[in-house]
């Protein structure tokens, strides 16, 4: 499958339009807000380092195969360790004797498959975390 070039100013658009949509849907917990929290830090780290770098499109950084992971883009852009998430998060699980866990890359599909961080705490430091880095993002354009 392709990927689809995307400008600079269009990965900063899609920056605002995610954060603006959080702002809007109740609850800390409703999947479509961490969803749409998780893409609109994705847009704002991609839009900065192609900002930073000079690429007009997302062909420019394609190489650097980010994919979904926050803190490896959030490492490219020297950011302070306290915005980093998690790397192994532990999931509930439907099945007994089943233990899920997950990377932070994988955020979006947890939330977007309505699956549940295990612990209330940790679905708490990341939901900060995020809207902390968007708080960032925010700083630095």
């Amino acid at each position: 499958m392709s990927k689809i070039e995307i400008t600079q100013r269009e990965m900063d658009r899609a920056f605002r339009s995610h954060h603006e949509a959080t702002q809007q849907l109740p609850s800390s917990v409703n999947p479509s807000k961490l969803v749409c929290l998780f893409y609109a830090v994705e847009c704002g780290l991609k839009s900065l380092i192609m900002k930073r770098e000079n690429h007009k499109t997302t062909s420019g950084i394609n190489n650097y195969e980010f994919e979904h992971n926050i803190n490896k883009m959030l490492n490219h852009l020297r950011c302070g360790k306290q915005l980093r998430l998690p790397v192994n998060i532990s999931l509930d699980t439907k099945i007994p004797g089943i233990q899920r866990n997950t990377e932070q890359s994988s955020l979006n599909q947890v939330w977007r498959y309505g699956v549940n961080i295990r612990k209330p705490e940790d679905q708490t430091h990341i939901t900060q975390t995020l809207t902390n880095i968007c708080n960032w993002v925010k700083e630095q354009r």
